[in-house]
């Protein structure tokens, strides 16, 4: 039988005679409790006491063990992951919730997501092994079955992000997945460059340099109108906001803003058949998450066709910790 195990927290009382007031959003961080999960675990705090997000620290242990080694380094890791979340967390912790679960990873992260209707997915950057090469790292698998955006940390979290790139065309997709990290809170405060990979028409037969520089300079000038009025109503401030066009491949454009602006976080959309173009070798996703060295924020295309969540609920965790009790315990 699936298990799940929650660790003690704070209570928060929650008064139901207060006023109403907007759900706060939900940020799941999965760590293994290595030192690239402890980054995640610092990232996921961090965010959560920006954006006033609760958050949800999850370890799962395999099940394919005896017993008496499961409940072992179930224990084991439930103390641990406490530790971590009440240091990182400080007098925030309130806002925290720690959860060790049985399973396989991969399945207890998607259904919890799921269940949670978590807004947002921490991860560690996942060590490659030789059989992902095929069928995908757990991230990427991840990415491919959440519904949420997914955030992949590498670097160690120093405070919030100050310099993040998003990589954007002209499609309602992307001017979406632009107001989908507006609305989570993530870009408050932080300078965001705008990529947007121009391929221009074929050069004309005889056309000299001055003219096709011109040519440029009129696509450039287009998509700046185009952009501009959609990303100050997806709510991000234009005095902080930079639109680089820049006449190249996808993937060319995104390795010269990593390589000259070095931002902290990479925004990338992905498509529906993320996972077939990543075996074809096709997938521009697939090779910014194998190639960049900052924190990568994905967002899946199914994650912008669902609505993010904007119900009134009772302050704090009694509306969560509620609706679980005829349960007894999350699914795995």
């Amino acid at each position: 039988m699936n298990r799940g195990l929650e660790a003690p927290h704070a209570a928060v009382k929650a008064d139901h005679a207060s006023s109403i007031i907007p759900a706060r959003q939900r940020i799941l961080c999965a760590t293994d409790l290595t030192p690239r999960g402890d980054r995640a675990v610092q990232r996921a705090a961090l965010l959560a006491k920006q954006t006033n997000a609760e958050v949800l620290f999850v370890h799962v242990v395999d099940d394919r063990q005896p017993e008496r080694v499961v409940n072992l380094k179930a224990n084991r890791a439930r103390l641990r992951l406490t530790l971590q979340a009440e240091r990182a967390m400080g007098q925030s912790f309130e806002q925290a919730r720690v959860e060790i679960h049985l399973g396989k990873t991969l399945k207890v992260i998607a259904d919890l997501a799921k269940e949670w209707s978590a807004d947002l997915i921490v991860l560690a950057v996942p060590v490659q092994r030789r059989y992902e090469k095929f069928f995908g790292t757990t991230a990427e698998r991840i990415i491919r079955a959440a519904q949420c955006p997914v955030l992949i940390v590498q670097r160690e979290p120093l405070a919030s992000y100050t310099q993040i790139a998003l990589a954007t065309d002209l499609s309602s997709i992307s001017l979406r997945t632009a107001k989908a990290i507006a609305k989570m809170g993530i870009v408050d405060g932080a300078f965001t460059w705008i990529v947007h990979a121009l391929e221009l028409p074929i050069e004309r037969f005889g056309e000299d340099a001055q003219v096709r520089e011109s040519r440029q300079a009129s696509w450039e000038q287009l998509v700046r109108m185009r952009l501009s009025p959609d990303l100050e109503d997806a709510g991000f401030d234009l005095s902080r906001v930079k639109i680089l066009v820049q006449p190249a491949r996808p993937l060319d454009a995104i390795d010269h803003i990593l390589h000259n602006v070095q931002p902290e976080l990479l925004v990338i959309g992905t498509s529906r058949w993320f996972m077939l173009k990543r075996m074809l070798q096709s997938s521009v996703a697939h090779q910014v998450l194998s190639r960049a060295t900052c924190d990568i924020l994905a967002v899946p295309a199914r994650a912008i066709e669902r609505r993010f969540r904007r119900k009134t609920v009772a302050p704090g965790w009694m509306a969560s910790s509620a609706s679980r009790e005829s349960a007894p315990a999350l699914n795995i």
